[in-house]
């Protein structure tokens, strides 16, 4: 539900990354971000890409974002086959605009998603994965394809690359917080700092395929400590053939205590969204 506060609307990626350049070294985006919950706030992984996507334009073609580190072996479908198999990434329900048990219950009333632009993200249900294990040990996956079409990756592959700065940054904190039984019981959080390595040569990391058709990505998440109001949010992402294409890290402040932070936005949609329902 897009208003003039933000960019929640169903945006193909390209327009959502389209820049204007006011000179050699400046930038500006066409574009307004995505805002979880709505209001006016900004998703970081829209700052974080589109910075990128500004500072390749600054450089020669042939120059591309990222410094190849050796990756790892590993089968997301095997590991996680208890909450995947039978399923097709499209059969997973689209992520939630602000994941956390109160915007969960308040969907349920009936009040419509916020659409995330740029990407379609699906979020897995992971109870038959995570019931009995300890907080730090559990995961989130998350599948995502790019919305709309884009360029060839021989023609943009920093736009490319950029897709999945945009999508490494999606609901990371929630995830920390739900994982750690916590999802409506914090007052702070906010992303201190965000790092992305990619794995492999740009092929893999293309968009859609040679038919131009987009293609699924699983970006699987955890926390691997929470303590002092601070809490590292890790992910790697994975292609539809087990490839470990890019790993990253977040650490995030996380403070427990009264959910100021839901009531707040939770009184907001309702105010907002008042007869709509």
């Amino acid at each position: 539900m897009a208003d003039s506060t933000n960019g929640n609307a169903y945006l193909p990626f390209t327009e959502l990354m389209r820049l204007d350049k006011i000179d050699e070294h400046t930038f500006r985006s066409t574009a307004m971000a995505f805002a979880p919950g709505g209001g006016n706030s900004a998703y970081g992984g829209h700052v974080y890409s589109q910075a990128v996507w500004a500072a390749s334009q600054t450089v020669k073609d042939g120059f591309t974002v990222h410094p190849p580190r050796p990756a790892e072996a590993f089968s997301v479908n095997k590991e996680y086959s208890s909450v995947l198999s039978g399923h097709a990434p499209a059969d997973h329900p689209e992520a939630p605009s602000v994941d956390s048990p109160w915007y969960w219950a308040y969907r349920a009333g009936g009040a419509a998603e916020e659409p995330f632009p740029g990407l379609s993200v699906r979020k897995v249900d992971m109870a038959g994965y995570n019931s009995g294990r300890a907080p730090l040990d559990r995961r989130q996956l998350h599948y995502y394809r790019v919305l709309g079409a884009m360029p060839p990756l021989a023609l943009a592959p920093n736009l490319h690359l950029c897709a999945h700065l945009y999508a490494s940054d999606r609901n990371s904190l929630f995830i920390i917080a739900n994982n750690l039984d916590v999802g409506d019981g914090f007052s702070h959080m906010a992303s201190l700092s965000h790092t992305v390595v990619f794995h492999t040569d740009n092929a893999p990391l293309a968009m859609t395929d040679d038919s131009a058709t987009p293609v699924w990505f699983c970006q699987e998440a955890w926390s691997s400590r929470a303590a002092g109001g601070r809490a590292m949010h890790l992910s790697r992402i994975w292609d539809a053939d087990d490839r470990h294409l890019a790993s990253t890290w977040q650490e995030g402040l996380l403070r427990v205590g009264e959910n100021k932070y839901g009531k707040m936005r939770l009184e907001s949609l309702e105010k907002r969204n008042r007869g709509k329902l």
